[in-house]
């Protein structure tokens, strides 16, 4: 009897470590199951996020590098073409004056020496070449020029300030930041132009409004001004030097920054242009 009952109690206690064995191997089994169901989703997130900012960067570094290559004078709502052939001045609308052509793109935009900004898509003084969506291009003028302190580069010439960029939450996932670190050209580019084509982009609006009025201006009777020293024009008026017949304009590449506009975040890419007459921005 004892043998038996020792017996029986060995089993039993034999049977109870194998289930309890079982029952730990199974919970640890459930649990590890159990967090990689919990995990599955975030793992998930990540890896979209991932893809979707690697595609983001790619498709923002192909809209920098396109917008880098356009001209200054595409910026304003009037431009003379240097390339083109004309007896006398004579303009034509921006390329940009219809609007952005990108679903990325809300507005192009230009700030002069003098802090004012403008769009190609506005002319105040010829209406007929206002886009149609007149008030909103009025509002996000208005709405730009709120912030343009902040956009104007202020650090010498060719260059761009590129504002501090926040961390991303997901790390190298921040498209902004590997746009950034993709390597933006550091060398600005100049673009040299005969001196009649650079007045004649200079005095656009005045060029456009002769023309309209029936009188034909020579480039060579457009006014050259004067800047004083730093960039901002006077007002001046200086006599033509003939000497002088080629100009050069330095136009830094883009970068990428973050603002609020109309208090809403927003990407802007800007860029510092060089001329006789002053600096510009860009953007």
């Amino acid at each position: 009897m004892n043998r038996t009952a020792g017996a029986a109690a060995l089993t039993a206690v034999l049977l109870t470590a194998l289930l309890a064995s079982w029952f730990s191997g199974g919970w640890r089994a459930v649990r590890a199951e159990q967090r990689t169901l919990r995990a599955a989703p975030r793992l998930a997130a990540e890896r979209t996020a991932r893809e979707v900012a690697d595609e983001l960067a790619a498709r923002l570094d192909q809209l920098r590098r396109r917008e880098d290559a356009r001209p200054y004078y595409h910026y304003q709502n009037l431009f003379h073409d240097p390339r083109g052939a004309a007896v006398g001045a004579a303009v034509t609308p921006s390329p940009l004056a219809a609007g952005p052509d990108d679903p990325l793109v809300a507005a192009h935009f230009q700030i002069d020496a003098a802090g004012a900004v403008t769009l190609p898509t506005l002319n105040e003084d010829v209406p007929e070449l206002n886009a149609p969506d007149l008030a909103d291009n009025r509002a996000m003028r208005d709405a730009l020029a709120s912030v343009a302190p902040s956009l104007r580069p202020d650090d010498g010439p060719g260059g761009v300030a590129i504002a501090a960029l926040e961390p991303s939450a997901l790390g190298n996932a921040d498209p902004i930041q590997q746009v950034q670190q993709g390597g933006v050209a550091q060398r600005p580019r100049v673009e040299v132009l005969d001196q009649d084509a650079y007045l004649q982009n200079t005095y656009s609006q005045q060029v456009y409004q002769n023309a309209r009025a029936g009188q034909v201006v020579a480039p060579e009777q457009l006014p050259v001004q004067q800047a004083e020293r730093g960039g901002a024009p006077t007002g001046k008026v200086a006599r033509r030097d003939a000497a002088r017949d080629r100009v050069a304009v330095t136009v830094a590449p883009l970068a990428w920054r973050r603002v609020e506009v109309a208090g809403a975040p927003a990407l802007v890419a800007v860029r510092r242009v060089d001329t006789p007459d002053g600096p510009l921005t860009q953007g």
